[in-house]
């Protein structure tokens, strides 16, 4: 199965530069981009995925600011360095979201 999907990881970067979004664009390319640090207000217009780090989890769940905002926003859950995933899965799943699927490296 093709999706013609292109877009790139920005490991520990707050927000990826819009000059980025607008190359892909000049090669007819919408580019998925996913800061780590999940990016900010003006980056949602180009930021369209981003990490999720809720820790240290409350009981009643936190929802997903950029997602609450617009929809179609990807966010993924993360926490690197858990030996545990079951909060990290919940909190995905109450927020409608995706799970970064790191391992202990």
């Amino acid at each position: 199965l093709a999706i013609a999907g292109s877009g790139f990881n920005g490991d520990t970067m707050g927000h990826i530069p819009e000059s980025f979004y607008q190359e892909g664009l000049k090669l007819g390319e919408h580019l998925a981009l996913e800061p780590e640090g999940g990016g900010d207000a003006e980056s949602m217009n180009w930021d369209t995925m981003g990490w999720g780090y809720w820790t240290p989890y409350e009981f009643i769940p936190a929802v997903g600011r950029w997602k609450w905002l617009d929809a179609r926003r990807l966010t993924n859950v993360c926490n690197r360095w858990a030996k545990n995933k079951t909060d990290d899965l919940q909190y995905a799943y109450f927020n409608g979201v995706g799970y970064e699927t790191w391992e202990n490296v």
